[in-house]
């Protein structure tokens, strides 16, 4: 006795190509969400991170324990007075007036030392956070250092502005 095994018929091409959108649709769909998802996630990211870098007080500065004015203000910093910060982050929305000009934002600068000591050593915490406006730029602790012979030093960031000098590899420049 043998059994007869029934195979299904063929789908018609006209069938396969109707199904396909059908499948599709949702695909689409999914994909568009992520995009958006994603758009918004960059959107919402906060400023890059920066290497540690040294700031100085343009007028008197509050530092606080997390970056928002209703946070704990930990100190209020004289002008003048040095510090070292590991990050800008966003946080809550401030205004300033710093000498005459009124600044507002809501990047915070993540600071780890005050005029030579560590915040942990000061406040018992990490980190305090100051408004950026309430600081400027004293320098960078970046050194670089020439991997190859034939690295251009030139007067602007283009390979058609004057070359000042040639480094060979190795150098290490600050």
């Amino acid at each position: 006795m043998s059994d007869v095994v029934q195979q299904p018929a063929p789908m018609s091409s006209a069938r396969r190509t109707a199904a396909r959108p059908r499948m599709a649709l949702p695909l689409l769909a999914l994909v568009g969400m992520l995009v958006v998802a994603l758009t918004a996630l960059e959107a919402a990211s906060p400023p890059p991170a920066l290497a540690a870098v040294n700031l100085v007080t343009r007028c008197e500065a509050n530092v606080r324990t997390k970056p928002s004015t209703s946070s704990t203000r930990k100190a209020t910093l004289p002008e003048g007075w040095k510090v070292v910060a590991v990050a800008r982050v966003t946080g809550g929305s401030w205004k300033t007036v710093c000498n005459g000009r009124t600044t507002s934002g809501n990047t915070w600068y993540r600071i780890s030392v005050i005029n030579t000591k560590t915040v942990m050593s000061r406040y018992g915490i990490t980190y305090v956070y100051g408004a950026e406006s309430l600081f400027k730029l004293v320098y960078t602790n970046t050194t670089l250092q020439t991997r190859c012979d034939g690295v251009s030093l030139r007067t602007s960031a283009s390979t058609s502005a004057t070359r000042k000098t040639t480094l060979s590899g190795g150098v290490t420049a600050v």
